[in-house]
């Protein structure tokens, strides 16, 4: 595992500077090296790299690397909105993931006290720390529906970012609506010197989507909503069914507009709301819940960023979410002619607040009562297209600085 990433981390780097000894007009490979610490997994050593223009013309391939030192490693690969060829309102997205990990903490194991670790009134001692292997493979199908903003032929809902002043669209509005189909794989298998851990996730998540928003990887305006269905099966190698509903609402609104940036300073708000309603259920005497990764959950790169990811988790949460976005006129990769190659096109500072909770029922009074809550600060980057995050989270717990792709929303 360990030269597989090294290999890939070489690789990647290799890709950028091949990238400037051709003159392509239609494909760009980026690389951005990073490292920062992390309070789970010590040290960490990096690359984000991604080739725009490939397979495609509008589609990424974007992958990552990063090994820490506590001896975790994990490779990620992406190809994002690649259009069927067969079928052109259809766009296909997989992805891979595979990790060695180190020691970590993970909040599973036995209740003490009547309370289960993981769920909202656990501490953040009750945990089990474990090593091992983490394999995760998606395959989303995205499907144009021919309606609102779909009608036309233009099937490419990939667009280059537009000033909202410039669509003059309506902030509540139907924008382009999809159908999608995601096929949701992931195999967990974690031990100490005690115990073993095998946990197994095997799913389709259903749903359907209205993106009104002016630009998909970096809104400055506009709306969207996602109602999704995740049945999960009793097949390869997932033990029992489960039934989970997802709300998922998400807000952008320009305040004011900078004259030197393109961008304006946008505030960013999403609500997320989960439920499980085959949780009290019995198949073969195991409750009928999603597993960790595809059940509610909160914690990690998106929600309630100051918690290690899976730090809580039970049948339903409630989840809310504020960031004033400010893009930066200052950008420090523009200075010399080898952070230039880069490609980082804007630098975003965001503050940010997450509230939240998960509870054994969906009651709004519950789900509103002891919540959880992290403030932060996060930069991300823009380059040629994909967004490059790293966020900076403070918890009754501790203070977590996490890098991942895409906007957290």
């Amino acid at each position: 595992m360990k030269k597989i990433v090294i290999v890939l981390l070489f690789f990647l780097t290799k890709l950028n500077i091949l990238a400037q000894q051709e003159d392509t007009s239609k494909i760009s490979i980026n690389t951005l090296p990073f490292a920062y610490y992390n309070n789970s997994i010590g040290w960490v050593l990096g690359t984000f790299s991604s080739i725009k223009g490939y397979p495609q013309e509008n589609s990424f391939t974007k992958a990552g690397a990063l090994i820490s030192s506590n001896g975790s490693r994990y490779v990620y690969l992406q190809a994002d909105e690649v259009q069927n060829p067969l079928f052109k309102r259809q766009f296909i997205r997989p992805d891979f993931f595979v990790g060695k990990l180190g020691e970590v903490k993970e909040y599973i194991g036995i209740p003490v006290n009547g309370i289960r670790p993981g769920s909202n009134e656990s501490s953040e001692k009750q945990h089990l720390l474990l090593h091992g292997t983490d394999y995760w493979f998606e395959l989303n199908l995205k499907h144009l529906l021919p309606v609102a903003k779909g009608k036309n032929e233009d099937f490419n809902y990939v667009m280059t970012y537009k000033n909202y002043e410039e669509i003059q669209e309506k902030f509540f509005d139907f924008g382009k609506i999809f159908f999608e189909t995601k096929l949701i794989y992931r195999d967990m298998s974690l031990r100490n010197d005690f115990v073993k851990v095998k946990i197994v996730a095997s799913a389709i998540d259903f749903s359907i989507s209205n993106d009104n928003t002016n630009y998909i990887y970096f809104p400055t305006f506009g709306t969207y909503q996602k109602l999704s269905y995740i049945k999960q099966y009793k097949a390869f190698g997932c033990d029992v069914p489960a039934d989970i509903w997802k709300v998922d609402l998400r807000f952008f609104y320009p305040v004011f507009d900078d004259i030197l940036s393109n961008y304006p300073t946008v505030i960013a708000f999403n609500f997320l709301t989960m439920d499980t309603p085959t949780a009290d259920e019995l198949y073969q005497d195991k409750l009928k819940r999603g597993k960790l990764f595809v059940g509610p959950n909160l914690g990690g790169t998106k929600y309630l960023r100051g918690y290690k990811d899976l730090r809580y988790h039970d049948r339903s949460l409630i989840y809310y979410s504020l960031e004033l976005r400010k893009s930066l006129n200052w950008n420090p990769f523009n200075y010399f002619e080898l952070t230039r190659k880069i490609g980082i096109d804007l630098i975003e500072l965001a503050f940010f607040g997450d509230l939240g909770r998960v509870a054994p029922k969906w009651k709004l009074d519950e789900l509103h009562s002891d919540l959880k809550y992290t403030y932060g600060i996060g930069l991300r980057a823009l380059m040629k297209g994909m967004v490059l995050r790293m966020d900076m989270g403070k918890s009754k717990d501790n203070f977590m600085i996490q890098m991942f792709i895409e906007q957290p929303f």
